[in-house]
């Protein structure tokens, strides 16, 4: 009989301790979320217009006057969630905004950005602009989303990306995923709708002397005077995890297993000598 040890770390079964640790991915850790849970109010921080806390430096802001939000409960969401209206009376540009604690965001590693949003009534022109803020010196846009009637894009540096298999229509839930790289000023995002989907290449951020991620910016209607109507939750902010150390387990048995094969061989071949096969 084989030792234990021997037994125990054979290549297969190492195979097969690998085999169920790689079913078991890294959780991306949550930074920073808003839910809306709490309901309208200022005295908890996920509620609207909240309070800072949770990694939030501060409570939901506005800068524009012509806007109107509350938290409301049930469709087309599936519970609490912001609902945001700007009448087509406005004449000026409304931004809604939150900012991030300092420390909370790693500059030197990629963090991930996600949210839902709802069309609830639809603007004929570029209305909708969202994206990842830089504060400081170098204050801009770093990633950003634009959306209108006819299209979504993203933009690359300064350039437009238009989204292709998706488009804007109301009344349709959108699932946003963005993949942010400080040290490398790139992004890279996804958006589906429940049936189609759509996902970018790497693109550049506008801002190319950006110093952190902090601020998450929905600025709507650019000064024309168009009616917006649209929902948003499930905002949240994550660390993108560490590799997974089974994939460098993985990357060790395929040695493993091929040194075992090469030592069986070995073994055949001084067994075939001592018979004079």
């Amino acid at each position: 009989m084989k030792p234990f040890t021997k037994r125990l770390f054979s290549p297969v079964a190492l195979i097969l301790s690998a085999s169920v640790l790689w079913t078991v991915p890294s959780r991306a850790q949550i930074l920073v979320e808003a839910n809306f849970s709490g309901g309208n109010g200022t005295s908890s921080v996920d509620q609207f217009q909240g309070t800072a806390g949770g990694g939030w430096a501060n409570a939901w802001g506005f800068t524009g006057v012509d806007y109107s939000a509350s938290v409301v409960s049930g469709d087309p969401m599936d519970g609490d969630y912001l609902s945001i209206t700007r009448p087509s009376t406005a004449t000026t540009t409304a931004s809604l905004t939150r900012t991030i604690d300092n420390g909370v965001l790693d500059t030197a590693a990629n963090h991930v950005v996600s949210f839902s949003l709802r069309l609830d009534a639809l603007p004929s022109a570029q209305t909708l602009s969202i994206g990842g803020y830089s504060l400081g010196a170098t204050s801009a846009w770093n990633w950003l989303i634009i959306g209108d009637s006819a299209r979504w894009a993203f933009y690359n540096g300064l350039t437009i990306v238009n989204v292709t298999g998706v488009t804007p229509q109301a009344g349709h839930t959108y699932d946003f995923t963005v993949n942010v790289n400080m040290v490398d000023k790139q992004w890279t995002a996804s958006v589906q709708d429940g049936g189609s989907s759509y996902t970018s290449g790497v693109l550049g951020f506008r801002n190319t002397v950006a110093v952190n991620d902090q601020r998450l910016l929905f600025s709507v209607a650019n000064g024309s005077a168009q009616a917006l109507d649209l929902s948003i939750d499930s905002v949240s902010y994550s660390a993108v995890p560490e590799p997974n150390v089974t994939a460098l387990l993985i990357g060790g048995l395929v040695v493993l297993v091929g040194s075992g094969k090469s030592r069986q061989m070995r073994q055949s071949q001084g067994e075939t000598r001592r018979h004079g096969v």
